[in-house]
């Protein structure tokens, strides 16, 4: 706890002078480019807290500077309804109808979700600096994200050539009924943003400095996706590739089939043959992987003695809880948040979709389903900006906030249409909750940002 309490000493009073850089400073740690803090710093160095607990802390910080304006994020009624909203559904159903009344009127319950859940009830609040933070200062989250991302593709090639554990990286048998081993990044930081935005100025014809450097990252990002061999990264790839030029075809008026797409097909030749002269096996083991999942979505086959956890254990066991109380949920329980299969763990965060049916019910799915409504609407008028954006030709004043936007656009919704089973993931886990309202935060700036500044030009093409 002293540690801790020293961290947060310094970390104040640096916040107090250069609150935007200790901001990014404390993003980049929170996100942990290539998993050094989680694999290295150990819960004993910081009193027995969670990493999450002082990532939180830090990000939160800086806006106790005199020079940070909270009630700027105030302004716009987008920022307050969904702080607001999720406030009034944390306080009303997380705490007490989750904590307290679906456990039975359980205080220990109750103490317990506060105690070792905090951050999926409170972790909303980083909307705040991340909506806050981008608008001053989103040159400096540039800077953060292609520093931290060139040094993780370096270390990572260096580590998949020499042998060198300069990285610390997940490796383990696939279990596909071959030899495959998954070989896995450990976090991928902002880095993954560049598989999007490197897409995006092949397609999009835009340009940014350093732009061949965003290629390499992007490439190499992709390939260690492949190696992963996770079914839902390989599938969330390339259909986020058919997304990118989509969206394309419809800001431009273009037919979907048009030469363009070559472009895509290109891009995926590319990776293709990198992954036939560095790896070639994993091209068969990907090939394996999608076809055992074509085999496993038939519940009653088995392929190469291998059947989803998630399909015979983890989703009947959800659905069995909330059958026992469909209205209001089971409420909290431990073993919602524990993977221990022999201890009786439910696994929520593996398919939160079931998971959260069983935990909050279908009054409380039904009441946070107007949020996602919410973000529909957000995530429209953000295609309409970057519409007229890309109309006007302004994209070229200013690219770099334009990818942004395309680029959380385009995971927002592949997380909304092909991981469905993700939806009600942020109840669930906390740093996953935190992650996606900073990442809310900044799309609401950039889409902003990119506004005002529409209304700006139009503005003075009418006083001309």
């Amino acid at each position: 706890m002293i540690i801790f309490t020293v961290i947060v000493l310094i970390y104040l009073i640096f916040s107090l002078r250069f609150p935007d850089f200790m901001f990014w400073l404390a993003v980049t740690i929170f996100l942990d480019p290539g998993g050094y803090i989680i694999t290295y710093v150990q819960r004993s160095m910081i009193g027995g807290l969670q990493i999450t607990d002082v990532g939180i802390v830090m990000l939160t910080l800086p806006l106790i500077s005199p020079k940070i304006n909270i009630r700027s994020y105030f302004n716009y009624p987008d920022n307050k309804w969904i702080f607001y909203f999720l406030l009034i559904y944390a306080i009303v159903y997380h705490v007490i109808v989750f904590g307290f009344i679906a456990p039975g009127n359980n205080f220990k319950s109750l103490l317990h979700l506060l105690q070792y859940e905090r951050l999926t009830i409170w972790g909303f609040i980083a909307i705040i600096p991340g909506y806050i933070f981008f608008r001053r200062s989103y040159h400096l989250m540039i800077r953060f994200a292609f520093i931290t991302s060139i040094l993780l593709v370096a270390l990572y090639m260096i580590r998949q050539f020499t042998g060198l554990p300069v990285i610390p990286l997940r490796i383990a048998e696939r279990g596909i009924g071959t030899n495959a081993l998954r070989i896995g990044m450990i976090s991928y930081g902002y880095a993954y943003w560049f598989i999007y935005i490197s897409l995006m100025l092949l397609i999009y014809k835009l340009e940014l400095p350093w732009k061949n450097w965003i290629y390499i990252i992007g490439l190499v990002v992709a390939v260690a996706q492949i190696l992963s061999l996770t079914r839902r990264s390989t599938l969330s790839l390339l259909y986020s590739f058919f997304l990118i030029y989509f969206f394309y075809t419809r800001i431009i008026n273009l037919n979907i089939i048009s030469f363009r797409i070559t472009r895509v097909f290109i891009s995926i030749g590319v990776l293709i043959l990198i992954l036939y002269l560095f790896a070639p096996d994993y091209i068969r083991y990907t090939r394996d992987i999608m076809e055992n999942t074509l085999n496993v979505i038939n519940l009653g086959h088995e392929d190469m003695d291998y059947t989803d956890a998630r399909l015979t254990r983890d989703i009947p066991g959800h659905l069995a809880l909330f059958r026992q109380s469909p209205i209001i949920g089971y409420g909290y329980d431990a073993l919602w948040y524990s993977n221990d299969v022999g201890e009786g763990g439910l696994s929520a965060n593996d398919v939160p979709l079931t998971a959260a049916l069983g935990m909050f019910g279908i009054l409380g799915l039904s009441l946070y389903s107007i949020y996602y409504i919410k973000t529909f609407k957000i995530l429209y008028q953000s295609y309409n900006v970057l519409k007229a954006h890309y109309w006007n030709r302004f994209a070229g004043q200013n690219v770099i906030i334009f990818c942004i936007l395309m680029a959380l656009f385009i995971a927002y919704i592949s997380r909304y249409t092909l991981n469905f089973m993700a939806y009600f993931l942020d109840l669930i886990d906390g740093k996953t909750r935190v992650i996606s309202m900073l990442s809310w935060g900044v799309l609401l700036a950039s889409r902003d940002i990119l506004a005002q500044e529409l209304s700006f030009l139009k503005q003075l093409k009418i006083n001309e």
